[in-house]
């Protein structure tokens, strides 16, 4: 809505938020409520998120829903979501913020609708546009006449869009955010105009962006917080404080920290009200609280006194206005979903769009979000900056971004921590070795929880690891046949996940990624035998312990073959993505090699003749590290080129490795965990949320 001054305008659902005459249910509550039906093992936050989802696409009563449930398959989960459906309409949730405006819309058709507003108003949809706001504006109609109210558009609002070139750069995230903001801060340099920035991307994106323009001393407001009478950054400036006070332990404040990112702020809710939540739910001792209420928050910005000289909204299709400068950022979130999950697949939801009832659909989103950014990158003398690959800005000619400038570590923070370490394995060392930081948050624990997909991956990693143990260690070992495979997976399935039921379609998730993986390992084992010739198994996850320079090192080797020359096969299998090099022990981030090798030496006392990954997702025993005078012309052959080295490579190579195994593991044992930033390992680290802060990393 767009009335006369910028500080009258507002969203709409910020504006239905003032039409409402009881406070709506926030999410503890709601949770909580849905919590308390039992009649099935669906997950409540799966199947609220599911309901509050069809809810928002206009499905009210019980007619509707049955309507509704009748265009998908009678499954047993959909049964089940059908109750919890029955079941949501019959709770207090029933009274939600759908219902209401379903109420509003009534109102209106009937001219029993009074304005809460005294203002003249005037809709305007930006694109996209929710079916929800659409269906609003078609009833402006019904408006009682005395009232100003007014749809209109962007264009009568300012300037039509112009379109023509405008220059797009492109790189990663951090090179992204790195040249906008650049970009920017040049800008104010050279004409000093206003900015409209168009931002889409993550959280941490965003602060990023805003601690950079605070840095540079430039003005910046975010066009969808909604003012309140608390600080909305209280939260941030919270974690920001705890974490950079010097009156607790580093561990202490990264446990702190750690609770209360666990347990975020809600929308409206001051730092009281937050601290006797947590306290109530234990996420805090009543001595941190105490401990926490002395602390002075850290300010991330000015209270803008003046016009703001960057106003960031939304990534939604706009007019270009006279007087101001157009910026655009999207950093990779663009391509990913929602984080909310639900229970409907991307099919179900097609099917209920085409039964008329209007589902957002992940394609649909994805569509509208490409179609904003490609308009963006249209319009004449608009500035674009985006992570996202070339291959996904088809017809949009880009420019790279410059690299990243290695930002300081601020010297006043206090990095060390007594953290006592008795033995070190290949992880640990290549996670202090991409950053000592990670490495930190990983011995207390700090990591975010993994999403399922990850979960998956690694149950099923277990479930195979399980398979191949057990066949390998049967006296004598039963014929390896597929048959004989699939029941050992399905064995191996039951230890790992005992409460998985023979009817589950988790189940049948695993099997049929078995049925793809099975044909890998039945090639691999036969490619092992043709070129390594025949072979004895000598042991199965064969823990070891040795000292490297009085360092103890442990470690677990999947499977140690003994060739006919006399010399060992290390195999370690892999489930996922297999990307070492030799390089890699050179340059002093991978051991698991290099342990294995030296481990399985000093358990059998008999040279090795390979180290390999095996990888069974594709069927492959290619990579690793192999001495060339123990293995045959074929077996080198099989190998990819560079793993396979002479005696006056392979040894340097593996006396350096011992080197840098010695230079790490005296680094960890004195407690410095300073980070240490990475264009690419940031991006990707789940520690990211504890790490964060600051104009760089800390």
């Amino acid at each position: 809505m767009s009335p006369s001054t910028a500080n009258e305008t507002d969203t709409f659902e910020h504006w239905l938020n003032r039409q409402f005459s009881a406070p709506l249910l926030n999410a503890e509550d709601r949770l909580r409520i849905a919590s308390t039906f039992r009649r099935t093992e669906l997950n409540t936050q799966d199947w609220l998120s599911t309901v509050e989802l069809m809810r928002e696409a206009l499905i009210l009563n019980s007619e509707q829903v049955t309507l509704c449930f009748s265009s998908l398959p009678r499954t047993k989960k959909n049964r089940a979501l059908l109750d919890c459906f029955n079941f949501y309409l019959q709770s207090p949730l029933a009274d939600d913020r759908m219902a209401r405006i379903w109420n509003i819309l009534g109102q209106l058709k009937s001219h029993a609708f009074t304005l809460s507003d005294e203002l003249p108003l005037t809709f305007v949809p930006a694109e996209p546009s929710s079916y929800l706001f659409r269906e609003f504006c078609n009833s402006i109609q019904y408006f009682p006449q005395n009232s100003k109210v007014d749809i209109s558009s962007f264009d009568h609002l300012g300037l039509a869009t112009s379109h023509g070139m405008s220059e797009v750069f492109s790189g990663n995230s951090i090179g992204a955010m790195e040249s906008l903001c650049d970009a920017l801060i040049s800008n104010f340099h050279s004409c000093n105009k206003p900015v409209i920035l168009h931002f889409f991307g993550k959280p941490q994106s965003l602060t990023w962006i805003k601690l950079r323009l605070a840095q540079a001393k430039i003005r910046f407001q975010v066009c969808w917080d909604t003012p309140t009478s608390y600080s909305p950054n209280f939260f941030t400036n919270l974690i920001a404080s705890v974490r950079t006070t010097t009156h607790l332990p580093l561990i202490e404040r990264l446990q702190i920290a750690h609770n209360l990112s666990q347990h975020p702020a809600y929308f409206g809710e001051n730092q009281q009200d937050y601290f006797d939540r947590v306290l109530h739910s234990r996420a805090v001792s009543t001595e941190q609280i105490e401990f926490l209420q002395t602390l002075n928050p850290i300010e991330l910005r000015e209270p803008l006194t003046e016009f703001p000289q960057v106003l960031i909204f939304p990534l939604v299709n706009t007019p270009v206005l006279a007087g101001f400068d157009y910026f655009s950022f999207s950093d990779d979130s663009l391509l990913e979903p929602p984080t909310m999950h639900h229970l409907l697949s991307e099919s179900e939801l097609e099917s209920l769009f085409y039964a008329g009832f209007q589902v957002p659909r992940w394609t649909e989103t994805l569509q509208s979000r490409m179609a904003i950014l490609k308009s963006h990158a249209s319009r004449f003398h608009e500035k674009v900056f985006t992570s996202l690959k070339e291959e996904h800005l088809d017809g949009i000619l880009t420019k790279p971004t410059p690299k990243k400038r290695t930002h300081s570590i601020p010297t006043s923070q206090d990095f060390s921590a007594q953290l006592p370490v008795t033995n070190l394995s290949a992880t640990q060392l290549e996670t202090f070795a991409e950053c000592p930081s990670k490495y930190l948050f990983r011995r207390l624990k700090l990591k975010e929880a993994p999403i399922p997909l990850s979960k998956f991956a690694l149950e099923f990693g277990q479930a195979v690891h399980l398979t191949l143990e057990t066949h390998f260690t049967n006296e004598p070992p039963a014929p390896l046949t597929p048959e004989n495979l699939e029941t050992l997976f399905s064995q191996s399935l039951q230890t790992i996940l005992p409460h998985l039921s023979a009817d589950s379609s988790l189940l049948l998730f695993f099997k049929k990624a078995f049925e793809k993986t099975l044909p890998k390992i039945l090639e691999a084992e036969a490619n092992l035998k043709r070129v390594f010739g025949p072979t004895k198994t000598l042991g199965i996850e064969k823990e070891f312990r040795i000292e490297v320079e009085g360092i103890p090192l442990v470690g677990k080797i999947d499977r140690i073959d003994l060739l006919e020359n006399n010399h060992l096969l290390v195999l370690d299998y892999k489930t996922g993505t297999v990307d070492f090099t030799p390089d890699h022990i050179a340059q002093g981030i991978n051991f698991q090699a290099l342990l294995y090798w030296l481990g399985a030496e000093q358990i059998f006392q008999l040279p090795l003749a390979a180290m390999l990954f095996y990888d069974l997702k594709k069927g492959e025993l290619r990579r690793g590290l192999a001495c060339e005078s123990a293995i045959s012309s074929d077996a080198k052959k099989s190998l990819t080129r560079g793993h396979t080295l002479n005696a006056d490579k392979l040894d340097p190579l593996i006396t350096s490795g011992k080197e840098s195994l010695k230079r790490l593991a005296q680094s960890i044992k004195t407690g410095i965990f300073k980070p240490q930033p990475s264009t690419e390992n940031c991006r990707f680290c789940e520690a990211a949320t504890f790490c964060r802060q600051g104009a760089g990393y800390v």
